[in-house]
């Protein structure tokens, strides 16, 4: 899911789609958010839904350092150290996605590099786990979040994400592999 908000009217909506989904076994993905806040610091209140869920895995955005993706200087992936699940690329991500206004940084009018943050992110976890479920359909759902949550290298930037780890397709595939196919 690559949308998300602090607003309290779509709450209860969006608990009973999750409570819905996580019974019937489906992995949620959502994007934390692009408001340069620190998840771990906000009261239940006011939390970021749906990433904030229990059952959800909170995406982060990192640039090309593996560090906190800056837009401008109020514009930046939400961070925490407890409250982001896993971290993807979010910059100058190229896409399908036609553009064809007068803004297209394209003369040709073809498809669009400028999209980026959690709502770039998101997409990208969300296609690895798909590829990885379907190469390892024994695995369950709490063995696939524990993949994409455990596997891979931890952020370059301790400050905003703790020992969150950046989705890498390769060490995840190898955790999966050696998971389910365990050495006697």
């Amino acid at each position: 899911m690559s949308f998300g908000g602090y607003d309290d009217d779509d709450t209860n909506t969006i608990l009973d789609t999750n409570e819905t989904s996580v019974c019937k076994q489906l992995l949620l993905i959502a994007s934390a958010g692009n408001d340069n806040k620190d998840l771990d610091k906000i009261d239940d209140e006011r939390n970021h839904y749906p990433s904030q869920l229990d059952g959800v895995l909170s995406v982060g955005a990192v640039d090309y350092n593996h560090k906190q993706l800056y837009f401008n200087d109020n514009h930046a992936s939400n961070y925490g150290k407890n409250s982001i699940d896993v971290l993807a690329p979010g910059k100058d991500i190229f896409t399908t996605t036609y553009t064809n206004d007068k803004y297209s940084t394209f003369t040709d009018k073809s498809y669009t590099h400028d999209f980026g943050d959690t709502s770039a992110a998101t997409p990208i976890v969300a296609a690895v786990a798909a590829l990885l479920w379907a190469y390892f359909p024994e695995l369950t759902l709490e063995q696939i979040k524990w993949l994409l949550t455990t596997s891979g290298p931890e952020s370059s930037d301790p400050d905003h994400f703790g020992e969150t780890k950046l989705l890498n397709a390769v060490d995840l595939f190898t955790a999966a592999w050696d998971l389910t196919h365990p050495q006697n």
